[in-house]
Formats: C-alpha cells, sequence, structure tokens
C-alpha cells in the first residue's frame, strides 16, 4: 500500500506540478518502487505461503511485465528517422523547424495531428515531446513543419538545433480530423485558437480550402500572433473569415458576429490554453451546442 501510495502521490505531481522533464524521472522512479514492492512480496513468507495468492501475482507481474516491454519496442520499431532541414525563429521565443522524414508514409498522418519528436544525438532532447504539425500532410508534401514556443527544458534548446541534425517522429495523433470526417462535410467551422495553440488549426485550414471556416485568433502579444500574413492571404478566399486580436475574445464576439447557421450547422474546434477551452465549451453549451459539435485540444506543455 504504501508503495502504491507512492506511485500515486508522483503521478500527481507528475501532472500538476513539475516540467515534462521531471516526470520523466518519475516515471522511471515509480518503475523502481514496483520493482522494490515486487520483491518485498517475495521476503514475507506468511505471503508467499499463500500459493493461489501467489500464481495469480506472478500471473499478472508477468502480464504487466511483457506489455510494458512490448510498449518500449514498439516505440522503437515505430518511429520515423528524419533529418531537421532548416529552423528558423518565427517570433520571439517560437522557433519554426522543417523537418524532412527518411520514410514519410510511416508517420500516417492527418491534418491537425502532432508528432513526437526526439533528438537522439544532442544532450537534453533525447526524450519525446509532442507537437502539432503546422502544414497538411500530403503524399506531394515531403517535410513536416513545427512551430514550437520555447516554455521549457526541451523547447527553449530547439533555438540551438543545426540544419542537418537527426530527429526521431512518432506518430501522427490527434482527432481533429476524425472530428470533422465524422459530421456533416458542409457544415461551418468555426475556429478558436489561443497563442501558440493555432498550429493545428493552421494545418486544417489549409488543408480545407473548400470549407467554410471563420477563424478566432487572440494572443497577449501582437509578436505571439503567428503566420498572420499567410492567415491574410487565406482571407482572400470568400470561403475563409479571418478575425485576430490581442486579448481574449468574449462570448459576443464570437457567436454575434454572422454566424448565422448556429447552432445547427456549424461546428467548433478550440486549441489552447486549458482555461481558455474550459470557458468556451461553457459559452458553447450554455447557447445550445453540443458536445458532438466541439472539440478541442489544451496546449500545456
Amino acid at each position: 500500500s504504501a508503495v502504491f501510495l507512492c506511485k500515486v502521490f508522483g503521478l500527481i505531481l507528475q501532472s500538476a506540478i513539475f516540467k515534462h522533464e521531471l516526470s520523466v524521472w518519475l516515471h522511471r522512479l515509480n518503475l523502481i518502487a514496483t520493482l522494490l514492492g515486487f520483491i518485498h512480496v517475495q521476503l514475507i513468507s506468511y505471503v508467499t505461503s499463500i500459493h493461489p495468492f501467489m500464481f495469480v501475482f506472478y500471473l499478472y507481474s508477468g502480464i504487466v511485465l511483457i506489455s510494458y516491454v512490448m510498449s518500449k519496442v514498439r516505440s522503437q520499431l515505430g518511429n520515423t528517422r528524419g533529418t531537421v532541414t532548416t529552423n528558423e525563429v518565427l517570433a520571439p521565443n517560437v522557433q519554426e523547424l522543417t523537418i524532412t522524414p527518411q520514410q514519410h508514409h510511416q508517420l500516417n498522418l492527418r491534418m491537425g495531428d502532432f508528432v513526437f519528436i526526439s533528438f537522439p544525438t544532442l544532450q537534453g532532447l533525447k526524450e519525446y515531446h509532442p507537437f502539432s504539425i503546422v502544414n497538411p500532410p500530403s503524399d506531394d508534401s515531403q517535410h513536416i513543419k513545427l512551430a514550437v514556443r520555447g516554455d521549457g527544458d526541451f523547447t527553449k534548446l530547439l533555438s540551438e538545433i543545426e540544419p542537418g541534425a537527426p530527429v526521431k517522429l512518432i506518430g501522427g495523433y490527434g482527432r481533429y480530423h476524425s472530428f470533422l470526417e465524422d459530421n456533416d462535410q458542409n457544415q461551418h467551422i468555426v475556429m478558436i485558437a489561443g497563442g501558440i495553440g493555432v498550429t493545428p488549426l493552421l494545418s486544417i485550414a489549409e488543408g480545407s480550402p473548400n470549407r467554410q471556416i471563420s477563424l478566432f485568433y487572440s494572443a497577449h502579444y501582437d509578436h505571439d500572433l503567428i503566420y498572420l500574413n499567410q492567415l491574410k492571404d487565406w482571407h482572400q478566399r470568400d470561403n475563409f473569415d479571418l478575425h485576430y486580436q490581442i486579448g481574449r475574445y468574449s462570448e459576443d464576439d464570437v457567436l454575434n458576429h454572422k454566424l448565422h447557421d448556429l447552432p445547427n450547422n456549424t461546428i467548433f474546434l478550440i486549441s489552447g490554453p486549458a482555461p481558455m477551452i474550459r470557458y468556451w465549451k461553457r459559452v458553447l453549451k450554455k447557447n445550445g451546442i453540443g458536445n458532438g459539435q466541439m472539440y478541442a485540444e489544451e496546449f500545456t506543455w
């Protein structure tokens, strides 16, 4: 029970307090705690004398061990290797990385997805971290573009990566594309983006040139509004409506702005910090938008 409580406490700290790098080490410490718990059971004679219990104990321990090893093997065999093609400053504290995978088809990417990347030869960058792709994946495009804000230990080191650096990728992950497929293709897409959370929505907007899209994009500072020139170009399309500002949008700013299809023929894609997403989920539900008409992914790394 003490080992279990330590593991639970570690997971709580991992999700609520520590950065990702420390959470990785907490995970490793959990493995040690589990091993010590297994050894501890072997040293208690009255427990080992209960043969039915020990049979179940060994059985489940073996299943867990095999599952863990298989997951590690899959993560190694399932990754794709690539090379950093360019690494440029996109905005203050934001890097744009272009990566060329060696085997693009293995990634199984869809617009709006994110990938896990690591840099196996660079100190401090060997652990996998998730980032959303900016460009829509296609057979014609042999590169992946990422826009990363330097918020943590890992992301702050990305500015030092030189073109030609080897990179490992796993993915893609995410449900934006699946959500769009599950809904009527003629529905109006309303996107609400906060800060760097705009990245997966850029992929969707570029990859959906025939869809009716309204984008409400906000950030804390002017320099945090990335890819504005590209967005303004898209705004020339009859079916792409762009709105951007400094500071968060209010309920009236969005819902009263020419959204004539509410609530029946509109779906919402939300991407940004957790407080912003919670706010918009409450607002949309209050205005008759069902759970099946909205999908959000938090940017909390």
